[in-house]
């Protein structure tokens, strides 16, 4: 993906110029594909936020975005440079937990999971000591 990212630091202040650079384009995307992907960054920005850590002492947490929207589809690069982790590996046990009753359930991965289903497409992986998270996001039929 060709795009230029933009970073910003580990911290809740950050969101709002985040989702801001998904809200660039807004005259190029329909709204339902709009606010799909403005719940899954905010998602994925907030949990690296809430639990991401350092790899190395005295490091400073980043992340990065970057985003290119063409042909009424939003394409997302989502990088960070905390230690690794695949926010999509597991899933089928999240799906298998939701089937359980509330009290048997045990926490976290949900939001993982609503990421994925809210993107057309979701990839992981690690390169230059960061992960990277690449969704896509196309209008759908109602």
């Amino acid at each position: 993906m060709d795009r230029a990212l933009q970073s910003f630091p580990a911290h809740p202040d950050a969101l709002p110029a985040v989702l801001s650079c998904i809200d660039n384009c807004r005259e190029d995307i329909d709204p339902d594909t709009l606010i799909r992907a403005r719940i899954a960054v905010e998602e994925l920005f907030m949990n690296f936020v809430r639990h991401a850590r350092p790899q190395g002492q005295g490091e400073s947490l980043q992340a990065w975005l970057g985003v290119i929207c063409a042909g009424g589809r939003l394409h997302l690069c989502f990088e960070d440079s905390a230690a690794p982790f695949d926010p999509f590996a597991g899933l089928d046990s999240v799906r298998e937990a939701l089937e359980q009753p509330l009290e048997l359930r045990s926490e976290g991965g949900v939001g993982r999971l609503l990421i994925r289903q809210l993107a057309d497409s979701a990839s992981y992986t690690r390169s230059d000591g960061r992960n990277r998270i690449e969704l896509l996001f196309a209008p759908r039929s109602r």
